[in-house]
């Protein structure tokens, strides 16, 4: 026969309120398993609860404590799972955004010196080529991007003859 401390150890789950109550010959014994991550649905769960003689619950309290302790383990991983992939795609998604607006800022500074009348290819083509390159780390299929790296490549080493 397992103990009993041995036997909630073995259930996974870090952290239990466990209440007594002794009634002359009779026992009720509640367990709480306690989630570790904050959120407030694991709260909702209720204690198990377990009612008789103190004999009884010596005998068979481990035994029917096994099957809702492992269940709920299970819940409590699916619960930090699901809290973990969602923090995880709250970053990808922040990444997402501030990649984008990268890519914005990039093809307008690309698309403000190229259209500008005062653009000077001769002089300015290196220029335009870096920024064109900075949108096409962003995005590398930027249609814009890739025909100004293109366009500028005349300019890059003019050849008179």
């Amino acid at each position: 026969m397992e103990t009993f401390f041995k036997s909630l150890g073995k259930t996974g789950i870090g952290q239990f309120s466990i209440s007594v109550s002794f009634h002359g010959t009779d026992c009720a014994v509640s367990l709480l398993p306690k989630a570790s991550e904050g959120d407030n649905a694991l709260k909702a769960i209720r204690p198990f609860t377990l009612k008789g003689s103190i004999e009884e619950i010596d005998t068979v309290f481990l035994e029917r404590l096994g099957k809702p302790m492992q269940e709920t383990k299970v819940l409590f991983d699916n619960a930090n799972g699901y809290l973990s992939n969602l923090k995880k795609a709250e970053e990808k998604t922040k990444m997402a955004n501030d990649r984008k607006e990268k890519k914005k800022k990039a093809l307008s500074d690309l698309k403000e010196l190229v259209k500008d009348k005062k653009f000077n290819p001769m002089a300015e083509h290196e220029k335009a080529v870096d920024l064109a390159n900075k949108v096409l780390e962003l995005d590398e299929n930027d249609a814009l991007a890739k025909k100004t790296i293109e366009d500028m490549k005349a300019y890059q080493q003019p050849t008179f003859f």
